[in-house]
């Protein structure tokens, strides 16, 4: 499918985690929880991960992470997972990956000058997306990219999903209907939505329940840049 039912765009917003990064958030919170829990706890499905957890603040994260092993966790438990989950996945860290769609999609709008936004849920999201892009030919444009989206949420995400993606577009001066968001989860394509904007999900896992009718692509291939407006010079610093 082509997402392009309101052109021209003058904004594309990019979730990071899960979009372009391929990220052990997962395994991540498996180990935490078995850390935390003791080792014959259940594990975190990449389903339930996907609906539940991905994209969302870490405090929710780990209600819904505990849930799925069956626990009603006390807000002390509820801290400590979030504690170890951070610890287990700054170790793992060094394994996140740019998917080659996303490698193939960044290219394409840094050649064509198409006007990128970034948004994440993520505390480590934007570091680990700037230090993969380290010696990329349009590095420069990419991370300027990044660092202003990621800024007009503060020191950290905003917790309210809708409020970060409404900020970037705020950052970029234009406005939701001529913004495009791409997420990796139902979460955050609905949070595009709620304030006015197209969105699309890339379907990671190929989780789609038979009633659910998210316009939805399988590659990232399938962004179709036909008909975008591009920035001046000034916006695409």
């Amino acid at each position: 499918m082509t997402p392009t039912p309101a052109p021209p765009y003058a904004l594309l917003v990019l979730d990071i985690d899960g979009t372009l990064l391929d990220t052990p958030h997962l395994h991540a919170w498996n180990q935490a929880l078995k850390h935390v829990l003791g080792r014959d706890t259940g594990e975190l499905t990449a389903h339930a991960y996907q609906l539940h957890v991905a994209g969302r603040p870490r405090d929710v994260g780990a209600r819904a992470a505990f849930a799925s092993v069956g626990v009603d966790p006390t807000p002390v438990l509820v801290d400590r997972l979030v504690a170890v989950k951070q610890d287990v996945f700054l170790a793992l860290a060094g394994a996140t990956t740019l998917f080659p769609d996303a490698a193939r999609l960044l290219d394409r709008a840094a050649e064509q000058g198409v006007p990128l936004g970034f948004c994440t849920a993520s505390r480590n999201a934007g570091a680990l997306l700037r230090g993969l892009l380290t010696g990329h030919p349009h590095a420069d444009w990419l991370i300027g990219r990044i660092d202003r989206s990621l800024d007009a949420g503060g020191s950290r995400p905003p917790a309210d999903r809708a409020d970060a993606v409404r900020r970037v577009v705020h950052a970029w001066r234009t406005v939701p209907q001529r913004t495009l968001v791409v997420d990796d989860t139902d979460h955050g394509v609905a949070a595009g939505t709620s304030i006015g904007t197209s969105a699309v999900l890339i379907d990671r896992t190929g989780h789609r329940r038979p009633d659910d009718t998210t316009p939805r692509v399988f590659t990232l291939d399938a962004i179709d840049f036909t008909d975008w407006t591009t920035p001046t010079p000034k916006e695409s610093t």
